[in-house]
């Protein structure tokens, strides 16, 4: 197991700049995510790491070693591909003796190897088998074997699910988790899939236009996000501009068309008068009969209150979706999960909507970060 540091790594080609300035450390046996919009730079991150692409400028270590300028083959990585990338015309067997074979390594410590990892991967018995006469999902498994078989110092995984249906991919996601767990190897794992990234990740990076916006846990990334951008990207969320009214270290108020709002969120340095953006998690809303009069919005006890109107329910089993329309014209997503234990709202009724403080993170409005961050946001969120 290795630690993997990338120090001020830039990739550019021609005018465009894929990767620019990233700095990360990877710590041995850790199972890493790069997590990003199509055209992040998160692929680019792999394929610099794997050889395949020497930066413009910074530099590459794995453990002591620097490998900035090292060649692909003699950096120990297995890279699982997006396409998987078996030769057709070999059998399961062969395909993972491969790397083996281009090493000198003698037939039966190559046989003992490669039964060995077939055995993580739970495909013994496929050995003869050809690539065609796989499932995706058993294609998978060999490519992670031919990765594993040669012991790599670093693993990377190139989208590796994309091609998967829905049902393989939550079960790949547990076999990888569970195959990394057994190797202990130090891997790099690049998704566009947030899901995918929050349920196995040890730690994640999000990354836009080459940069790092954030690194952390799941859960980290998910509940304290540092940016609009993050907050729309890992998740679901609301967004509501407001001005903020009162600034303390430990408490901001914050006015609004919809009422006034509390957050007892840290914040990076919010002054009053400030422009900013609220943002509310869907799930960490209560939904109410609205009892009460039909004003815009209010402060109740601790909790934050809104008052709007039902436009849509979405029933999705294990969770009910709502729609709802605030006055003036603001939309809000709702998500009440075991919708068994609640009456539902029907379209055109009238609510109160209810959040912690806590559960508000406020982020300052800065002109291009913040255009840049809605234009990618889901709509329901920018009305």
């Amino acid at each position: 197991m290795l630690e993997v540091r990338l120090e001020s790594i830039s990739k550019k080609f021609e005018d465009a700049v894929a990767v620019d300035n990233v700095s990360l450390e990877i710590a041995a046996g850790e199972l890493f995510f790069l997590l990003g919009p199509s055209g992040c730079g998160k692929t680019t991150c792999l394929r610099v790491v794997a050889g395949f692409y020497t930066p413009d400028t910074g530099e590459l270590h794995f453990g002591e070693r620097e490998v900035t300028h090292l060649a692909a083959f003699l950096r120990n990585t297995g890279m699982v591909f997006q396409n998987y990338a078996l030769f057709p015309h070999m059998s399961v067997e062969r395909n993972v003796a491969y790397g083996l074979k281009v090493r000198g390594i003698p037939s039966d410590e190559r046989k003992r190897k490669v039964q060995r990892a077939l055995d993580v991967v739970h495909m013994t018995g496929s050995e003869k088998r050809l690539p065609n006469q796989l499932s995706g999902g058993q294609q998978q498994r060999v490519a992670l074997a031919r990765a594993l078989v040669i012991e790599p110092d670093v693993l990377l995984l190139d989208e590796p699910l994309s091609n998967l249906d829905a049902k393989l991919r939550l079960e790949m996601r547990e076999e990888i988790r569970r195959i990394h767990r057994e190797t202990g190897v130090t891997a790099i794992y690049v998704t566009h899939d947030q899901k995918e990234a929050l349920s196995i990740a040890d730690r994640l990076a999000v990354m836009r236009d080459g940069r790092i916006e954030q690194v952390g846990s799941p859960h980290d990334v998910y509940s304290r996000p540092a940016n609009a951008f993050v907050a729309g990207f890992i998740g679901e969320t609301n967004f509501l501009p407001c001005e903020a009214i009162r600034c303390r270290p430990d408490e901001i108020q914050l006015h609004s068309p919809w009422g006034s709002i509390t957050s007892i969120r840290p914040h990076r340095g919010l002054e009053a008068s400030q422009e900013v953006i609220a943002s509310i998690r869907p799930e960490a809303i209560v939904i109410r009969e609205d009892r009460g009069p039909a004003l815009p919005g209010e402060i109740s006890g601790p909790l934050n209150c809104l008052r709007g109107k039902v436009v849509s329910v979405t029933y999705l089993g294990d969770q009910v979706q709502y729609a709802l329309k605030l006055n003036p014209d603001h939309e809000m997503k709702v998500t009440i999960l075991n919708p068994a234990a609640q009456s539902p709202f029907a379209v055109h009724a009238r609510v109160a909507i209810e959040f912690r403080p806590e559960d508000v993170s406020v982020f300052d409005v800065m002109p291009k970060a913040v255009s840049n961050s809605l234009e990618e946001l889901p709509s329901y969120m920018l009305r």
